[in-house]
């Protein structure tokens, strides 16, 4: 009766310290989420894969509405299951289930456009993961306290906060990763003595039923999971051996074809992603030199340290495997044989993901966030280290043991929490004082027609949020031709370009087909930025004439100083341009053009440089060569545009 009392008391203090832990995790993710704003392109295209027509929405040279990329970011009538799995066959990189769970939550949302959406998937995964922690400490160390210290010292941590926020699959993949870890720690559990009955083998079913799951999860998640299953796996063999249990090695390899089986049934896709998208030759090709990279074991491992461990991580190259060698000294022997096996599986699966994911990753995509699982790893076993120390260099017992224990588990959090606030931040998590002050900005020219120059891509994608904004939008292609008219009645509006082109002759170019149709000069001032994109308040000059007059004037007074012609493919037009004559000092130069070293520019104190609005900013091409000719140094700027605005033409003045 007494025991029974006991197991029950028991038993409660575990459900509040599992209650806790799940309301501090909550209260931890709403903290966070609540200054979470989208800016990122991949997240972007989330929402456009589950809810748009296609990747993107543009209708390149042709007014959209608001609405209509509104549309695109949100679920309504027209959308349906069938044409989110063709956006993610069209796509190719990534399997369906995170995009099949957001599609849930976009359809429970409707038209209301909020990051939110997203976060509420991974808000889940947040808290499932903390879930698995909770038990996997739980059934390492038979301690509610530890569980739910640990559980918390986990997740309040940049990495996992940073998979958290991110609104892609990375904190799912990280949830599924952790439901594997776990059916490995109770698989490798191998009890002797242990009577057979019916109950047993049930649960013994109900391990590889589980290890199973997660493997099915995982993969259809995020294709790296089959590196964690591999390096499992082999663990799974290397024990088994050891200890003369073959017929676990067929449980688990049955457990992995039953999921293969449920993998190519619910995705049979997965093979022509894996090898016929953008990046697979870049994979395939890296795959094949993996042997010639052993080298790199240390730069993944550097990695996934630095992240964990923030600005703390060079410290934490040498403590942690100092940590986990010391672990390994006080936990040695027979009866610690589990935990000992439990640490190698995780910290070792860590550090092969980490090198295989490391070298496999065209360097152009490497990002941490393929690494958010894999730093769970890390954590888990630096954790799970460290608890075990304490547990077995503490002599004393009873209350005086827990409390020094629940110091133990305090001073992770604490340590994990003063990483966490000077650290590197939590990754894609912007200024949310500044997003939102924009924001504030672009609502107030709501009213105004909105122009996207450039041609669509990433960068300018990752604004897509800001172009619901407006009532009209025109995506805007210099490479293809606007109808005649398109742009009557529109005196004034907002230009949205890639900050990474910002300068007038880019800021002309996006504006030649507004100039060409409606025969007007426009004067732009930069009113916000946000991430890859500016944004110019345009507005036709009150003088239609006045760019062409300033143009002429500046020629007609400076006909007699040098001109430079860069990079002229055909471009140039000496009637158009110069229809009065060309100046006397014109020369063509191009990027590979020397500079003159006979002192016959020694005396130049200003030049002009023309160029092509179609071409690349070489401006500074025709800086440089003024300098090496002169030994002075210049500036230019900006006068107009000639020739219909197809040319830009700037004033250079030395530097005084």
């Amino acid at each position: 009766m007494h025991c029974l009392i006991k197991n029950k008391k028991e038993e409660l203090v575990y459900l509040i310290a599992f209650i806790c832990t799940v309301v501090v995790s909550m209260v931890l993710f709403v903290y966070w989420g609540n200054g979470k704003r989208v800016t990122f392109c991949d997240e972007i295209y989330t929402y456009n894969i589950v809810n748009s027509d296609g990747l993107t929405p543009y209708e390149i040279n042709k007014w959209m509405s608001g609405d209509d990329f509104k549309n695109a970011l949100t679920h309504g009538n027209d959308d349906y299951y069938e044409k989110m799995i063709d956006n993610i066959k069209m796509d190719k990189v990534h399997p369906p289930l995170y995009y099949i769970l957001v599609y849930i939550a976009s359809k429970l949302a409707g038209d209301t456009l909020s990051v939110w959406t997203a976060l509420a998937v991974n808000l889940f995964a947040y808290l499932g993961t903390g879930c698995i922690v909770f038990f996997i400490l739980k059934k390492l160390f038979h301690s509610p306290v530890l569980s739910s210290l640990g559980t918390i010292g986990v997740l309040m941590t940049q990495c996992m906060l940073s998979a958290g926020m991110l609104a892609r699959m990375y904190m799912v993949y990280t949830f599924f990763t952790a439901l594997f870890v776990y059916a490995n720690v109770l698989a490798s559990d191998k009890k002797t003595g242990v009577a057979r009955s019916r109950g047993a083998i049930l649960a013994e079913i109900a391990k590889y039923l589980l290890l199973c799951a997660a493997v099915v999860g995982g993969f259809l998640t995020q294709y790296y999971f089959v590196f964690f299953v591999a390096a499992f796996f082999g663990f799974e063999i290397i024990y088994d051996i050891k200890e003369k249990r073959f017929r676990d090695i067929l449980k688990y390899a049955v457990a992995l074809a039953v999921a293969a089986v449920f993998i190519n049934k619910l995705w049979d896709y997965w093979y022509v992603a894996i090898t016929s998208n953008a990046h697979s030759a870049g994979v395939i090709g890296n795959a094949k030199e993996i042997f010639e990279h052993l080298g790199s074991i240390y730069y993944g491992y550097k990695l996934v340290i630095m992240y964990v461990f923030q600005k703390a991580y060079k410290a934490f190259l040498i403590l942690f495997p100092v940590i986990a060698a010391v672990f390994y000294v006080v936990a040695r022997g027979r009866e610690n044989s589990y935990i000992r096996s439990v640490v190698t599986r995780i910290a070792g699966a860590a550090l092969m993901y980490a090198f295989v994911v490391n070298v496999l990753t065209p360097e152009a995509l490497s990002s941490t966030r393929y690494y958010y699982a894999d730093m769970l790893l890390v954590l888990l076993a630096y954790i799970i280290c460290v608890f075990a120390i304490f547990d077995k260099i503490i002599k004393k017992g009873g209350k005086v043991k827990r409390l020094y224990m629940t110091a133990v588990g305090i001073c992770i959090i604490a340590l994990n929490v003063i990483l966490l606030i000077s650290g590197f931040g939590v990754d894609y998590y912007p200024d949310t004082g500044e997003y939102d002050e924009t924001t504030d900005i672009l609502e107030s020219y709501s009213d105004i027609p909105w122009i996207i120059g450039w041609e669509p891509g990433w960068m300018i994608d990752t604004a897509m949020f800001d172009y619901t904004i407006p009532d009209r939008i025109i995506p805007m292609n210099i490479n293809a031709q606007v109808e005649a008219g398109t742009f009557d009645g529109v005196d004034e509006f907002i230009l949205a370009q890639c900050n990474a082109e910002d300068s007038e002759q880019v800021t002309q170019k996006n504006l030649y087909n507004y100039i060409m149709d409606t025969g007007k000069n426009v004067e732009a001032e930069k009113i916000a930025s946000r991430g890859y994109v500016s944004f110019y308040y345009c507005r036709a000059a009150v003088d239609d004439g006045k760019n062409k007059e300033t143009v002429d004037n500046f020629i007609e007074q400076n006909s007699d100083i040098l001109w430079l012609v860069i990079d002229n493919d055909g471009w140039y037009d000496a009637e158009k341009i110069f229809p009065d004559g060309e100046p006397e000092k014109l020369i063509f130069i191009d990027r590979n053009t020397q500079h003159d070293d006979t002192g016959k520019y020694s005396d130049c104190g200003r030049a002009a440089i023309l160029m092509s609005v179609y071409g690349d900013d070489v401006k500074d091409v025709g800086l440089y060569y003024l300098i090496g000719s002169t030994g002075k140094f210049f500036q230019g700027t900006y006068v107009g545009t000639a020739d219909n605005g197809a040319v830009v033409i700037y004033q250079c003045d030395v530097v005084e």
